[in-house]
């Protein structure tokens, strides 16, 4: 069976297919929403007879990483009916999705897995976990000192532009966070969430919250600060809902410092594996990616990919750049390493070091090469907040 793009003949078939996989159900006035953003989106399917068989959706975004925005190509939707199931049919789409990305400049694809080591076998892999910590009534007190700046309490779901003013400030010291447009905070961020934004005393705002309230638990799906102050002032805010409380939940990255300042640090913290990340234009990625200036040294590495064939081949990293070294073109007798598009995903984006993965054997080769590869990857912390 063929891969084709799906026309708007297809698309309500193509949200039955969501609603009857995904176990979830739109509103005559949701699926009519729906429709009219399908027709600006790139929707791939395979025609089994006259009926859509398997589909998913390349939706276009921008990630920030190092303060460099790189094109990303969110996969979502992707969904078969039982009927015609393992046929192979995922994996076509899949595969021909990594093409479309290629072709219009998406060198990194994200998406959220149903099942994590079906992804791995197409190059997908793990780029970020953060921690939910999980308190109770008791567990809000608030740290004593003096307070500065004030919070000012938004409107359930209404944007407001200081709320980007601060992600875009928080993004920048993190890895593969989603650059989000108006739009974007309206229809998938706010939703039936609360902002509650801090103010420093000269009136800039220097940290948020996106929270909610039902049946006496706060649920806060984003803690974003610039600064220590910004970070007591919301905590603080937080505890003034312990009358109304039972319990809370907060997702916090993996480096926030806040369960280290609680009154009592011994609350629940799960670690929570997250989205998949897969670089789909590996040499063009390199020639954008912020390496540490290597000096005199320089490494070779060879890049495994089944599934994006172009991204094959060795490459090598100097003080000019990097470079795909054509075939015959270099010393045979060079030493270099290997490793597979998901281990160089993972390291590059920061989720794993080059040491951690030769120990687990993810990278190949001598470990003099490893620590200089080493070397020249920036330290990252990964951040995903968003889903699709």
């Amino acid at each position: 069976m063929n891969v084709i793009k799906l026309t708007q003949e297809y698309f309500r078939e193509a949200i039955e297919m969501s609603m009857y996989a995904f176990q979830y159900e739109l509103s005559q006035e949701q699926i009519d929403e729906r429709l009219k953003s399908m027709k600006s989106q790139n929707i791939l399917g395979i025609i089994e007879g006259e009926k859509l068989a398997a589909k998913l959706y390349i939706l276009p975004f921008k990630i920030i990483q190092n303060g460099k925005e790189f094109n990303m190509g969110g996969v979502a939707g992707v969904a078969t009916y039982p009927e015609f199931r393992r046929r192979g049919y995922v994996k076509q789409l899949l595969n021909k999705a990594l093409e479309d990305m290629k072709e219009k400049g998406q060198v990194i694809s994200m998406l959220s897995p149903f099942y994590i080591d079906f992804y791995r076998k197409y190059g997908w892999e793990l780029f970020v976990e953060y921690q939910l910590i999980s308190l109770e009534k008791e567990d809000l007190i608030n740290r004593s000192g003096e307070s500065y700046g004030w919070i000012k309490r938004y409107k359930k779901g209404e944007f407001y532009e200081d709320l980007n003013t601060v992600y875009e400030k928080f993004s920048l010291n993190y890895s593969g966070m989603l650059v989000r447009s108006e739009e974007w905070w309206k229809k998938s961020v706010l939703n039936n969430f609360s902002p509650a934004i801090y103010f420093s005393d000269d009136g800039h705002p220097q940290g948020y919250i996106l929270y909610k309230i039902e049946n006496r638990k706060m649920e806060v799906k984003e803690f974003i600060v610039l600064n220590h102050q910004a970070r007591l002032a919301l905590w603080r805010f937080i505890c003034q809902h312990d009358s109304m409380l039972d319990k809370l939940e907060i997702k916090l990255p993996m480096n926030e410092q806040l369960p280290f300042i609680l009154k009592n640090p011994n609350v629940k913290r799960e670690v929570k594996p997250y989205f998949m990340a897969r670089i789909v234009d590996v040499e063009k990625y390199l020639q954008a990616y912020p390496f540490i200036n290597p000096g005199t040294k320089s490494v070779i590495f060879k890049v495994i990919d089944e599934h994006a064939p172009w991204n094959e081949g060795k490459y090598v990293i100097t003080t000019s750049g990097v470079t795909k070294i054509a075939d015959g073109s270099y010393n045979e007798n060079q030493p270099y390493l290997v490793l597979s598009i998901n281990s160089l995903t993972a390291l590059l984006l920061g989720y794993m070091n080059a040491i951690q993965l030769w120990e687990i054997g993810a990278i190949q080769g001598n470990l003099e090469l490893v620590e200089c590869l080493h070397s020249m990857i920036p330290r990252q912390t990964p951040y995903f907040l968003d889903t699709f």
